[in-house]
């Protein structure tokens, strides 16, 4: 449930680590007064025992919630890279906003958000890609998802891109997304960690994801 409050994050890569800018969510605070939550945003509502600590001492506090939000809205978690090479998720669950902090080299392992990040968030350091390529046996191009991951997903089904559970089945397959995947649309978070996993899976499996235009620049 994604209410009209919500405005997507824009996402960029960090040393091949997507990060994105700022929560982007606009929620309800316990005045009914609408905010835009970002960092101090957080750390002024949140109870002084939860963000606080969270974000001072990742390793006292691992996991909290941190803010209230709009009952019945979830959204993914969104990833911060810290100073101290330290990772920050936040999330929203059921109108909570949710913490949980990763140190420096620790794997970023969620497995209730298995199905868009994998067993763990690549974290890999991004390289120059390669701008010409010999034809693959096999190509499949999309354009306009508009942040719209279930259907995204059905059709990467649908055509053998992906198995059932979501992990690419495409061998040395390339899958070309020609733009406007993120611009809008209620499920961009999603449609940016698939394309950021697959991306991965198929590259290990040699084959590619490549990304236009409206999508992340890994």
């Amino acid at each position: 449930m994604r209410p009209k409050l919500f405005r997507a994050a824009a996402a960029f890569t960090l040393m091949g680590f997507v990060v994105l800018a700022g929560c982007g969510a606009s929620v309800e605070t316990t005045s009914a007064t609408p905010a835009k939550l970002g960092r101090e945003d957080i750390a002024k509502s949140a109870p002084p025992d939860t963000a606080p600590q969270a974000a001072i001492a990742p390793s006292v506090a691992k996991s909290a919630d941190v803010a209230s939000a709009i009952p019945g809205f979830d959204e993914p978690p969104h990833f911060f890279l810290q100073e101290d090479g330290g990772v920050i998720a936040r999330w929203i669950s059921d109108g909570r906003v949710k913490l949980r902090t990763f140190a420096e080299g620790e794997a970023i392992v969620m497995p209730e958000f298995a199905s868009l990040i994998g067993d763990s968030l690549p974290t890999n350091v991004a390289k120059t890609p390669t701008c010409k390529w010999d034809m693959p046996a096999r190509l499949i191009a999309l354009s306009d998802v508009e942040g719209q991951y279930d259907s995204l997903l059905t059709f990467l089904k649908s055509n053998g891109v992906v198995d059932e559970d979501g992990r690419w089945a495409y061998g040395e397959g390339h899958l070309v997304g020609v733009g406007d995947m993120v611009d809008r649309g209620s499920q961009v978070t999603e449609v940016l960690l698939l394309f950021y996993r697959l991306s991965f899976e198929a590259s290990a499996a040699g084959g590619r994801q490549h990304c236009c235009r409206s999508c992340p620049a890994w």
